[in-house]
């Protein structure tokens, strides 16, 4: 039901999305949540309006929690929707496909359902009660293997320096600029982890909560830094996470990329 109400709000944002590819506007600056400076655009505001007015249409009783209206960030509700019009904007203005969709459902306190569009590659996933229905090609998605390690193109280095500092020989790690693609990716199985590690920066709730459905319906897990189940626990922003495909035994090992780095005394 929930895939479904959502689902017909997502095809219309693809179509919007068609509309403003082949006549965009200028984006602007915005300030974010946590005070930093991101690039905002009508895409985001009109995809942002479908969406709250689809779910207010159909659960006018339900709280909406949508990035583009929050100027601060406060907890998340007992029972909301969560909403990211579309994460990835600067990607997407770059003309790249790594941006996606994100609308979860909070009940209890906990993220329930979720639905994640990835409109450049039309794959859908809709989660919800630890079942994982993709709709789409799923091959048209890249593929980065079990042995692989997706975050954000400016966390490389650091993931890298970590993999080795914990002696996790064997893997490599790829660059995907949007939270909401790299989890797709691992609920998927294209990849076999995905990381925002210590320190490298703070992702809102928002950002994580679809795909962390997505990934845990799919077998996987979506752990935080305090090593607690993202899925268990009230949406809220997050400073590191770990996703991990399913049969994989990589949870254990590569849960102390979560680890802080040690701290460099002054003069070293």
């Amino acid at each position: 039901m929930f895939g479904h109400a959502v689902g017909r709000a997502l095809d219309e944002c693809r179509a919007v999305v068609a509309d403003f590819r082949r006549a965009p506007t200028e984006p602007r600056s915005k300030n974010n949540v946590f005070g930093g400076v991101e690039p905002v655009c009508d895409l985001d505001l009109r995809l942002q309006r479908l969406l709250i007015d689809a779910a207010r249409e159909r659960w006018p009783d339900l709280p909406v929690v949508a990035e583009e209206e929050r100027g601060t960030l406060e907890p998340t509700p007992d029972r909301c929707l969560l909403i990211d019009p579309l994460d990835g904007t600067a990607p997407f203005l770059d003309g790249r496909d790594s941006y996606a969709i994100g609308v979860c459902l909070v009940d209890g306190g906990r993220p329930v359902a979720s639905v994640l569009d990835l409109p450049a590659y039309r794959v859908r996933l809709t989660a919800a009660a630890g079942t994982l229905h993709v709709a789409g090609d799923v091959d048209a998605l890249p593929w980065f293997g079990p042995r692989c390690v997706l975050t954000g193109p400016r966390h490389v280095g650091r993931v890298r320096e970590a993999l080795a500092r914990h002696r996790l020989d064997g893997y490599e790690v790829r660059p995907v600029p949007t939270a909401g693609v790299k989890l797709a990716l691992v609920a998927l199985a294209r990849a076999g982890a995905a990381v925002l590690p210590p320190r490298a920066g703070v992702a809102a709730p928002w950002d994580h909560a679809p795909g962390a459905v997505a990934v845990a319906a799919a077998g996987g897990g979506f752990r935080t830094a305090a090593d607690e189940d993202g899925t268990a626990v009230r949406p809220a922003a997050l400073d590191a996470w770990l996703a991990t495909a399913a049969g994989a035994d990589a949870p254990r090992r590569l849960g102390r990329l979560l680890s802080p780095p040690p701290t460099r005394k002054a003069g070293t």
